[in-house]
């Protein structure tokens, strides 16, 4: 009896501390998603929409911890079932699929200026750092969004979701500096990686630069112990702004590389291109798109879609989360090693309220004409800013 007591005296204290401390802190939601897909099933049209939720806590400046919490659900809201003896396996996997998740994504305490220099030592566990999706340039740079559009589960919500080359993911040590040059950010990290198991390390050297006509976020890296020689990855994000007329960006790498295992191949790169052309209000953006047959915590197991391309292309009015209103048409061709082709046409529009971006697309399948159910489907993405 005097233990319980005695424990929940210690949980009193810890969560008071805890209380007290976040007074201190900086609380935010660095990102709120939901995507919503509608299509017909069994002669009745149907509503699944995903949710992902970042919740960011951040201490102070010169020895600073930051926590990092997940929320993702592809059904929100309580579970409306519950498990009972004797499930199935099926009843199992709805109840799973019917609850959100919340989880520690990631913590990190860094120690800022250390040796008085430009150079900052975080020591991190979980999902840190994602190379070459753009998403550097605002968020460290303070630079206008360069990515490509054509990511996330907007455009892959039945497949592999591809959103940059690479994630850090693990518990290691991250060294950061840009040598007294804002313009510029180098990063190494070595990690005991989450993706290949217990065991496994790996560093990683990570390169951005932002300049007004030139965008770059570069990295390289490597596992150990792995194979006969280890196991590598590698590749670049570069954006090319010569002029208000033209934009090239690129995305090219490879997730996986085990030298004296496999051969090189196009099926080991993850290849994305496209050029953009600008024309008073409008724009045409075409976007070719190669899957690796590796990709993130697809590392071991493989994707399954080697051999997959898209090709987009995007007629576009307005620049969408810039512009209070923009919209557009696309016209979309996926295919694979099979010959199977789908060609898809979207008219989508995107607009701007207080505090949130809202697209929403509306596909017609071509290649389906037979079989009215697959040949409609709606999509409805909310992004809160906070």
């Amino acid at each position: 009896m005097q233990k319980r007591y005695m424990f929940r005296f210690v949980l009193f204290i810890l969560l008071l501390i805890l209380q007290v401390n976040l007074i201190s802190a900086d609380l935010t939601v660095s990102k709120m998603e939901l995507t919503t897909t509608g299509s017909v099933e069994d002669d009745s049209f149907v509503l699944d929409t995903f949710g992902e939720i970042d919740i960011n806590i951040q201490g102070g400046y010169k020895l600073g911890g930051a926590l990092s919490l997940g929320i993702e659900s592809d059904s929100i809201g309580p579970p409306r079932e519950s498990l009972e003896a004797g499930d199935t396996d099926q009843e199992i996997i709805s109840y799973l699929n019917s609850s959100s998740y919340v989880f520690l994504k990631s913590a990190k305490v860094t120690v800022r200026e250390a040796f008085y220099g430009p150079l900052d030592i975080s020591y991190f566990t979980g999902e840190i750092d994602t190379f070459s999706d753009g998403e550097i340039f605002p968020s460290y740079f303070g630079s206008n969004p360069v990515a490509s559009l054509f990511r996330g589960r907007f455009y892959f919500p039945d497949s592999v979701v591809y959103d940059g080359l690479y994630t850090v993911d693990g518990t290691g040590l991250q060294l950061q500096t840009d040598f007294g040059r804002p313009w510029q950010l180098l990063s190494v990290y070595t990690y005991q990686d989450n993706y290949l198991g217990r065991g496994h390390f790996t560093s990683d050297l990570r390169w951005s630069v932002d300049r007004e006509f030139f965008k770059l976020d570069a990295f390289a890296g490597g596992s150990y112990p792995y194979g006969d020689y280890g196991l590598y990855h590698g590749g670049l994000m570069a954006g090319l702004f010569a002029s208000e007329r033209g934009e090239f960006f690129v995305q090219v790498g490879i997730p996986r590389l085990i030298p004296g295992e496999e051969d090189m191949d196009i099926g080991l790169f993850y290849f994305l291109f496209e050029p953009r052309i600008h024309f008073g209000s409008g724009s045409l953006i075409f976007t070719f798109f190669s899957h690796p047959s590796y990709y993130k915590e697809y590392v071991i197991s493989g994707t399954d879609e080697t051999g997959e391309m898209h090709t987009n292309i995007n007629l576009q009015f307005g620049k969408p989360e810039v512009s209070p209103l923009a919209g557009g048409l696309e016209g979309t061709i996926h295919y694979n090693d099979d010959s199977d082709i789908d060609g898809v046409v979207s008219p989508y529009v995107s607009f701007i309220t207080s505090g949130a971006v809202w697209n929403l697309k509306f596909s017609w399948v071509a290649t389906e004409m037979n079989d009215v159910s697959q040949m409609f489907y709606a999509f409805l993405g909310v992004r809160a800013e906070f």
